[in-house]
């Protein structure tokens, strides 16, 4: 008789336990980003050129003579500098840190950028005097803590540097000659794609900066990673004409800073005066600190010239609102808009107006058609990680437009996750056929049931793409017989439903207990009930049901679902029956036997 060496028994019953473990892979539908531009400047305009560039404080100007300047020439801006001075003992080097909104001059005050931004600027080097090299500062907080991205316009190469506490090193060089030249006279677009990721070859989060140099038929593009500045040691964004032995000329234009959001929900059209307080679409999206709003209008903004605009969002963060008839806001983020021009941000405490502070506004405003303001997580007690907004606007004291909808098409809130819940279980799904219902945003594709330790989650596909809104045009129906017990219940699809939810886009879905008597449609609403994001434009909606919700009769560990699609009262598309199982402990205790096998089989497992 042979028995099997530890270490193999050992290896077994790992491999066994990952294999047990494997059967309850997670699985999750997520929603792309959608790019949103934050910011953008084509120096068109010499007055907002002025107020969102720093050009004084950042210049270097040796001896103060004048060698070194910023300024605005036929709608671009200059950097011009002269390195040629044998008395100046530092080199001039003018520099130009992005402002938006709220700030001063001065390197301690700079805009905020979120972590994960790309920036593109266009540049030229004229042919006289002929030098100049460009750079961008992605990540900049002041000149001792720093990343350069630099174009050698001499040389035909990227040149990546850093600085931290005041020591420059370079990190790369990159020739790109054999892609295309930077000739004379020419315009060339710098784009610089920034991330704080993780990278698994170094096992840390580090910056992940992404370059493409490109004129109209040639482009290169390269990467680089490095981790020597953290978070903390940044925020903003700079640009830099250098060349450091001759005179020297560099032309910049079309600055665009972008940013991946989430669209929280896009507003059916209509008529609302000043169109500037009319919402088209709220965006949100979060980093480690702060939260990013962005809301857009349907004109370009400006001051009126009687009255202050206002553009308030309100957040509930202890998401109350779900279990009430009204919103109940924590906070309200207002935007103002003085008759001067003058325009700022302010948090206040909504059930008492007490003010909390300023708000930084990253980007938009004046002569633009959106607003972008950060809210810094730290000052929004009891943020959990999700949070209810709506939103309205106004002149002097009349309200003018509300978001999400509009009087007399008003959907609940949105909902904005900071990081999106998912389920510890795998995806039951059931396919329906398609082309059995038309237009296709009737035929139902897939109904689907996951599940974690809180909460249910219900897939619903279709062959078409949901509305941003619709009313009681269109209505999604998942029937949930909690006790699977086919004798209680609306009875409907072979099952006994005690519970419907039901979702009509530019609403919160609702979750319904019924009432009747099993043929009557008679039914009590319970609660509002979640998305996992806003399906417009997209084939499957992710709704979310606490399993608290599900109160009497209680879930079962199996539940049957019955999905159906309607037009107002028509039934449009139905499934089949669903059979899915519920329980969280369920998982665990099935992982805990198999893995308790595998362990004996391990100890026990012998060759004979």
């Amino acid at each position: 008789m042979l028995t099997l060496p530890g270490n193999i028994m050992r290896i077994l019953a790992i491999l066994l336990l990952i294999v047990s473990l494997g059967v309850y892979a997670i699985h999750s539908d997520a929603q792309p980003s959608k790019n949103i531009v934050v910011y953008q400047l084509d120096f068109s305009n010499e007055v907002e050129t002025v107020k969102h560039l720093d050009i004084s404080t950042e210049n270097y100007d040796s001896y103060s003579d004048g060698s070194a300047k910023e300024y605005v020439y036929n709608g671009v801006f200059v950097f011009e500098g002269n390195n040629t001075s044998t008395q100046n003992t530092y080199y001039d080097e003018p520099i130009a840190v992005v402002k938006f909104y709220n700030e001063s001059d001065g390197f301690s005050s700079y805009a905020a950028l979120p972590y994960n931004y790309t920036v593109t600027a266009d540049f030229e080097v004229p042919s006289t005097p002929g030098y100049g090299n460009f750079y961008i500062l992605p990540r900049y907080k002041d000149v001792n803590n720093k990343y350069e991205i630099a174009v050698n316009t001499q040389s035909n190469e990227l040149v990546f540097n850093y600085v931290k506490n005041g020591n420059w090193v370079n990190l790369r060089i990159v020739d790109f000659s054999d892609n295309l030249t930077i000739s004379k006279d020419s315009w060339y677009t710098l784009k610089v794609a920034v991330s704080w990721e993780y990278n698994n070859d170094y096992s840390m989060y580090m910056n992940h900066f992404i370059v493409t140099i490109s004129d109209a038929s040639h482009s290169f593009t390269t990467d680089f990673w490095d981790g020597n500045l953290t978070p903390t040691d940044y925020r903003g964004l700079g640009f830099l004409g250098f060349d450091d032995s001759h005179l020297f000329k560099v032309y910049m234009d079309n600055v665009v800073v972008s940013t991946g959001m989430e669209e929280l929900g896009l507003e059916p059209s209509e008529s609302v005066s000043p169109a500037d307080l009319n919402f088209t679409a709220v965006y949100m999206w979060n980093d480690t600190d702060i939260i990013y709003i962005y809301m857009g209008v349907s004109q370009q903004i400006s001051p009126d010239s009687s009255d202050t605009k206002y553009w308030v969002a309100q957040l509930d963060v202890d998401l109350d609102s779900r279990t009430s008839d009204s919103f109940n806001p924590d906070y309200n983020i207002q935007v103002s808009l003085d008759t001067s021009g003058n325009m700022k941000g302010n948090l206040f405490v909504a059930s008492n107006g007490t003010w909390l502070g300023n708000l930084h506004l990253l980007g938009g405003g004046i002569d633009e058609d959106y607003i972008v303001v950060e809210v810094d997580k730290s000052s929004l007690t009891g943020l959990g990680n999700g949070l209810y907004l709506k939103a309205y606007s106004q002149l002097g004291s009349n309200e003018i437009d509300y978001y999400p909808g509009v009087p007399d098409l008003t959907g609940d809130y949105a909902i904005y996750y900071l990081s999106k819940p998912s389920p510890t279980s795998g995806w039951s799904s059931l396919s329906d056929t398609a082309g059995d219902a038309s237009p296709e945003v009737y035929d139902i594709l897939y109904l689907k049931s996951a599940y974690n330790s809180d909460l249910l989650f219900f897939n619903f596909t279709i062959a078409g793409l949901y509305p941003w809104s619709g009313g009681d045009t269109y209505i999604y129906q998942v029937f949930v017989d909690a006790d699977n017990d086919a004798s209680t219940g609306y009875q409907v699809g072979g099952l006994g439903a005690d519970y419907l939810l039901e979702y009509e886009p530019g609403f919160m879905s609702r979750l319904w207990l019924y009432t009747g008597n099993g043929s009557t449609w008679s039914w009590s609403v319970i609660y509002k009930e979640d998305y996992m994001y806003n399906p417009g434009e997209l084939d499957n909606v992710v709704l979310l049901v606490y399993k608290s919700d599900f109160n009497d009769p209680q879930l079962a560990s199996t539940i049957k679902l019955y999905g159906q699609t309607v037009n107002v009262s028509v039934l449009e598309d139905s499934t089949d029956t669903l059979v899915a199982p519920v329980p969280e402990y369920g998982v665990w205790v099935a992982v805990a036997i198999l893995a308790a096998s595998a362990i004996l089989l391990a100890r026990k497992l012998k060759w004979s």
